[in-house]
């Protein structure tokens, strides 16, 4: 499992919430101009429509093919605001294993950083590991985001991208 460091999964998670506010007022606008288009027409007749319908710089959708247009380009708009969402949601799990208070012991820690399971019994034993939060039936566990925090600070990084690489991740994925 890679992590990602916090301030690049802020940095996205930023991004992403700016991105969304702007397809939800893009997707408001274009319905809203779809149901302006279904209202009345002024009773034009069929060659003025036409004529219209050929003029799109006066900024206003007419009835025919430019409305089913509309509908096609809302159905996209819709389709990534949804993508992004679900980006979005994703990216505040990834934060959330920074920030929630999970506890872990030796073998989670070991899978976290991405050693061996014996690697932070040696850490321990070396008191290079933290302080545990406490025990369960003489079983010492630590808060992951402690954990990963340590990680950082001290080099222990094997499965921590480091911001170089988490930005070529997501270009990555971006593509």
């Amino acid at each position: 499992m890679e992590l990602r460091r916090p301030e690049a999964i802020e940095r996205d998670i930023l991004e992403r919430e700016r991105d969304l506010a702007y397809r939800v007022d893009a997707c408001e606008s274009m319905r809203a101009d779809i149901e302006e288009t279904d209202a009345f027409d002024g009773g034009r007749d069929d060659r003025s429509r036409r004529v219209l319908e050929r003029d799109a710089s006066w900024g206003r959708l007419t009835n025919g093919y430019r409305k089913g247009t509309a509908y096609r380009a809302l159905s996209r708009e819709e389709s990534d605001r949804t993508r992004v969402r679900r980006e979005l949601a994703e990216l505040r799990r990834e934060r959330a294993v920074w920030s929630r208070r999970v506890p872990v012991g030796m073998v989670e820690i070991a899978a976290l950083l991405g050693y061996g399971a014996d690697a932070p019994r040696q850490w321990k034993r070396r008191a290079i590991l933290p302080t545990p939060a406490g025990s369960v039936s003489g079983t010492p566990y630590w808060w992951r985001a402690d954990v990963l925090r340590w990680a950082l600070e001290h080099g222990r990084t094997r499965a921590i991208l480091p911001d170089d690489e988490a930005d070529a991740y997501t270009e990555e994925n971006a593509a």
